[in-house]
Order: structure tokens, then sequence, then C-alpha cells
């Protein structure tokens, strides 16, 4: 499993990358080893072809908009459905819009190993993490007329895709192997999941070298070094998997002041804890294997409503 999960009308859709599909559930379950309802991008819950998806890495579900994100072999895309299927008689036809077509490469419309794409105030967003680049367009592509050219945050034109904006140690933005994206469509945060930080904007960026307000994460804070592989903010909570730490960090509201330490955390004792699968919390003698409490290379997080949902890689 792999980035967000995600929730539309009481329906969970699951990434299930290595198979190359998306599960459905008609109702979040209640109990363990629940049977998926509807398998998307297969012919049936037993197949596991490339034909339709191919090395899915995320989901994001809005009213008018069913985007995934790919990075198979020769399938560094990302496809758009104008309308949301909802269960196997709804199979995934094919995508409204493709973006990214052909071979995994720098220069704009090419696509290397994008791993999130969102939709938030009327933008499309996409994490292109082989390029080390937000993508933003400007209004979300419905197919009606050919994709416009986006902008690039943290590199200086569409054909640059190197780390940390190809070196430029001028640069007001960098980013070395983003993974995660979140937006509310005025506020934005990017997981730089290589730098082992978090940058947040207050408001959107209106340019490419527009810096960021804060910064969560630095390897000089005991315990704060972050390497986000998804992120989400309830409201209430602001949640980042810190997947290289094998946990789950939780601010009560949003950040709002640089390196600002987490309140709680899942799948470790304390904020000083990093190893995969460790129980120090019980002091088990099995440290190192999956129990209910611990992380193994958390991918995703997502809250609807009061439940909580983490993709636990490993």
């Amino acid at each position: 499993p792999n980035g967000n999960a995600a929730v539309f009308n009481g329906i969970l859709y699951v990434v299930d990358t290595v198979n190359h599909r998306i599960l459905g559930f008609d109702e979040i379950p209640a109990a363990n080893n629940a049977i998926a309802d509807f398998v998307l991008g297969q012919s049936s819950s037993t197949a596991a072809g490339t034909d339709v998806l191919n090395g899915p890495q995320s989901v994001s579900v809005t009213t008018g908009n069913f985007i995934v994100a790919t990075t198979g072999t020769g399938a560094s895309q990302v496809l758009i459905w104008n309308s949301v299927p909802t269960s196997v008689s709804d199979p995934l036809a094919p995508p409204d819009v493709t973006i990214g077509a052909g071979p995994a490469g720098c220069t704009y419309p090419a696509l290397y190993s994008p791993v999130d794409a969102i939709a938030a105030g009327g933008r499309l967003l996409v994490v292109d993490a082989g390029n080390n680049r937000v993508l933003v367009w400007d209004q979300i592509p419905d197919g009606s007329t050919p994709v416009p050219e986006p902008w690039a945050l943290g590199q200086k034109d569409l054909a640059s895709c190197g780390v940390n904006a190809d070196g430029d140690a001028t640069a007001a933005v960098g980013f070395s192997l983003p993974l995660a994206i979140w937006s509310d469509g005025t506020r934005l945060a990017v997981g730089d999941a290589h730098n082992n930080r978090v940058l947040i904007w207050n408001t959107f960026p209106s340019a490419a070298d527009q810096a960021p307000d804060l910064v969560l994460g630095s390897d000089s804070v005991a315990g704060t070094s972050l390497g986000a592989g998804g992120m989400h903010f309830s409201g209430d909570y602001f949640f980042v998997s810190d997947s290289i730490s094998n946990r789950v960090l939780i601010w009560k509201g949003f950040p709002t002041v640089d390196d600002q330490p987490a309140d709680f955390v899942l799948g470790q004792g304390d904020l000083a804890h990093t190893t995969v699968n460790d129980d120090n919390q019980n002091n088990l003698e099995d440290e190192g294997h999956p129990t209910a409490r611990t992380l193994g290379d958390p991918r995703g997080v997502y809250q609807y409503g009061k439940q909580l949902f983490v993709t636990d890689n490993d």
C-alpha cells in the first residue's frame, strides 16, 4: 500500500502499488482482514496486469475528479477521470486526461516518478519526485482543451530537475526527492524527504521562487528530522507520516513556527526512537516484528471523521 488512503461518499480507496490496482471498500471496514468490494485497474481480484494502472502511487478523490499518479516502467504519469468510480460495475474507463505520457524524463511534458497528485483550490498539484519539483496547474485539466503547461515550484524552469534547484545556493526554494503534498487551496505543505523537512507556505505561492514561510524538521533538532511520505490536516491536527523514522508525527493545530516540535507520535514510544517496528513501549522481546503499535516505512496518513488511516508499507 502506498500514499494516503481516500474516502469519498463513505467509500474507502486504497492504493495497492505492486498489484497495479486500487481497492475499493463500500464501507470503511470495522474488522480485520476485510475483503475489498471492488477492484479498479484489474479485470478481477486475482489479476495484476499493467494495462490500466502501472505502479499507482497515490489516489485523490474529490467531486468530479479521480486522480491517480503512477510510476511504473514507461508510465510516469498522472491520470485524471472526470467522474469517480464507485463500484465493480463502474470500472476504470480510459482517463479523460493523461499527463506525462512517454518515457520518464526531465523536460516537461515528461515526468519522472510522480508520487502524489491532488486537486486543491481549483489547482492541480503534482509531486514530480524524480525531477525534484512540484508542478502547478492553475486550472485542473478536464480534457476539453489541450493540457496547458504548468509552472514548477523548486526549479527555475520546466527543463530543470536537479537536486535543490540544480544546486543553486541562492534559490529561495529547492527540493531533494519531494514525496508528499497537502493544500487547502490557500496553505501549501510539501514533504521534502531527502532534505528531512516539510516546507510550508501560509499563502499559496504565486511564483516558482517564492520562499516558504516556515520549515518543519531539521537534522540539528532532535526528534524532528522528517522524511515525509504523506501529510494531512484535519482542521484540528496536522499529520506527517515520517517514513524514514517509522512513525507518524502529530501536531495539535497547524504549525506556526519553524521547527515546531510535534505534540505526539504514533509508531514509536517517544520522539527519540526511530527504529522500524520498535515496540519500546512494551519492551517486547520480539522487537523488529510488526505489532499493533509499530510502523515500518509508513507512506501515507489520512483522517476521515474520527478515524485515522495509515498506509504501512513494510
